[in-house]
């Protein structure tokens, strides 16, 4: 019993201290941008990165951000869900130095561009 006193004790003590940072750097694949580097909490989802990255750390040499249709985010090889948060996925919580994520840029296609799925390259014998 005393050691059940001493468990809820100690969580509400974790549950009150100071928040985890998350130290987090972008790596854009196949351009040429530099990295970014960035800090959230650790409580903070995926879908709120993504956010951020689009409305406050988006390069001008990665044209404007209407032309994104998705952001596809990617740590040790596993793409992010955007429902979890940052602590799920231990990104950069632990250690000084930053954990690389990698970001796949998903382009819109241009609507006046002949989609290829109207094409047939079918020849009928």
């Amino acid at each position: 019993m005393e050691y059940l006193a001493k468990l809820k004790s100690f969580v509400r003590v974790k549950a009150t201290g100071p928040k985890a940072r998350a130290h987090v750097k972008f790596i854009f694949s196949n351009s040429r941008q530099l990295p970014i580097e960035a800090f959230y909490d650790a409580d903070t989802t995926m879908s709120e990165v993504k956010e951020d990255l689009l409305l406050r750390h988006w390069p001008e040499t990665l044209g404007p951000v209407e032309n994104v249709f998705r952001l596809r985010l990617f740590y040790c090889g596993i793409e992010l869900k955007d429902w979890k948060c940052l602590r799920d996925y231990r990104i950069g919580i632990s250690g000084e130095l930053p954990s690389a994520c990698h970001i796949f840029i998903v382009y819109r296609q241009p609507k006046n561009s002949e989609s290829s799925s109207n094409r047939c390259i079918c020849t009928i014998s």
